[in-house]
């Protein structure tokens, strides 16, 4: 993944090649990222630490992931009203966050 001349960089860059490669599962020809084994990895941890990952889109993600799982077991109000409690966000919050155009921040 990295070229590394020291030995240590190269162990811990294997390490979280790794820990980044449990992560992802194939399903179908694509790839799939498993959010929470994501989470608790190295790899997100190093990123998180050198602020490369944007935390609200990150929390978005989630959000969008875990109404797509309620909408097969309630209704969209339901499911809504559970999300708002569970990211103390408001309603109109959540719905801004499922439905809003998908518009990319580019530096």
């Amino acid at each position: 993944m990295y070229a590394c001349t020291q030995q240590n960089n190269n162990l811990y860059y294997t390490q979280n090649y790794e820990s980044l490669r449990t992560c992802v599962l194939q399903k179908g020809g694509k790839y799939v990222i498993n959010i929470e084994k994501f989470e608790k990895s190295r790899v997100f941890a190093y990123l998180s630490k050198h602020h490369l990952i944007d935390t609200l889109e990150f929390r978005n993600l989630k959000i969008r992931r875990d109404f797509a799982l309620m909408r097969r077991e309630m209704c969209a109000f339901d499911a809504f009203y559970l999300l708002s409690e569970k990211y103390s966000l408001s309603f109109e919050t959540i719905r801004t966050i499922l439905f809003r155009s998908s518009r990319r921040k580019y530096y």
